[in-house]
């Protein structure tokens, strides 16, 4: 299952905006300025782990979605997707037929519908 890279409307601003600072009590605001630049509707939301845990999100209900990679590690299906700089994601993906995401340690993601 290939994903489809989708990519933002104002990288540069987009860059900036997430590196001005870190994430952690920003999320409604990273949400809506991310959705923002991918044109997206409807709902999302900041997912985040910590240092010593992973989680799977589950997607099932929301019959495709973009999710952008602020920084860490996600697997979707058998691929990984993986953004070892903060704010230097050039694109979001687009995620079909695929039920949840692992979210790995030290992690944060949006993830909202297109």
């Amino acid at each position: 299952m290939p994903l489809t890279e989708v990519k933002p409307r104002a990288l540069e601003w987009l860059k900036k905006d997430i590196q001005a600072s870190p994430p952690e009590g920003r999320g409604d605001l990273i949400v809506g300025n991310v959705m923002r630049q991918f044109g997206g509707k409807a709902a999302g939301s900041y997912r985040h782990t910590l240092n010593d845990e992973t989680t799977d999100v589950d997607i099932a209900n929301m019959d495709g979605c973009l999710v952008y990679v602020i920084v860490g590690r996600i697997t979707v299906g058998e691929q990984e997707i993986t953004q070892h700089r903060l704010g230097e994601a050039e694109v979001a993906y687009l995620i079909e037929d695929v039920k949840t995401i692992t979210v790995h340690k030290a992690t944060a993601i949006v993830i909202f519908r297109r």
